[in-house]
């Protein structure tokens, strides 16, 4: 079964691998402009995963309190980074039109961290 998430993880170690050294600087400008590209759409994808996850309250399955308090306790994230995520999360689950927007590209994640 296709993982995208395994693919990724795959992708990342190769791009790790890169020597970079030899390039140009119109290289590494195109380099980070699609680094940057696809944080957005990854950052997306996370808060789409974290709506989810959070409507399901499957952060209560292994005993946790708070959505906050599983992310925290798993991942190297600070619990306000954390608090900030699950707040995307809910104007994402609450708001379908925003989520639409946000999917599609119509709107970024900056426009979601001002309407949250």
């Amino acid at each position: 079964m296709f993982d995208p998430v395994a693919e990724l993880a795959v992708g990342v170690k190769e791009l790790a691998a890169e020597e970079r050294g030899g390039w140009s600087g119109a290289a590494h400008a195109d380099r980070l402009a699609g680094l940057l590209g696809v944080r957005e759409r990854w950052e997306v994808e996370v808060v789409r995963a974290v709506a989810g996850w959070d409507d399901a309250q499957a952060w209560a399955l292994d005993g946790a309190l708070t959505p906050v308090s599983w992310i925290t306790a798993r991942f190297p994230i600070a619990r306000p980074d954390a608090r900030r995520m699950v707040d995307l999360a809910g104007v994402y689950r609450r708001h379908p039109q925003i989520a639409a927007a946000l999917d599609g590209a119509d709107i970024t994640l900056l426009h979601l961290r001002h309407l949250a």
